[in-house]
């Protein structure tokens, strides 16, 4: 991101983010799934899907900033944030049931990252 000085973050982040969608609707359709699930959804459904999909747009502009701005090498103990907020995405939208395994090693994960500002 460092290489395009012409665009701002904030637009390069939103067409990332519809981008998406052009990848993995042709995939959900080949997979034989369809997106009758949409129809289900409630009115909290529906503001999560707001809400996580500008928190998705700020999350990587604040990654482009931090690029910016940072040595990578200093950016790289926050690498896990992504896992851990598709985790929370799936648990809300999708009311998904992890295992037990999923969970512990995910806990694990957090807790190997936030233990040197916890000790």
């Amino acid at each position: 991101m460092r290489q395009m000085k012409k665009l701002n973050d904030l637009v390069v982040s939103t067409w990332m983010v519809l981008s998406y969608l052009a990848v993995f609707l042709p995939l959900c359709l080949i997979n034989g799934d369809d997106l009758w699930v949409f129809l289900k959804f409630d009115g909290l459904d529906w503001a999560c899907i707001v809400f996580i999909s500008i928190a998705m747009v700020v999350m990587q502009t604040v990654r482009f900033m931090a690029i910016a701005c940072h040595p990578l090498s200093g950016l790289q103990p926050y690498t896990f944030l992504v896992p851990v907020q598709q985790m929370i995405t799936d648990l809300l939208l999708f009311d998904l049931e992890f295992t037990l395994m999923q969970i512990s090693g995910l806990l694990l994960l957090i807790g190997v990252y936030l233990s040197p500002w916890l000790l």
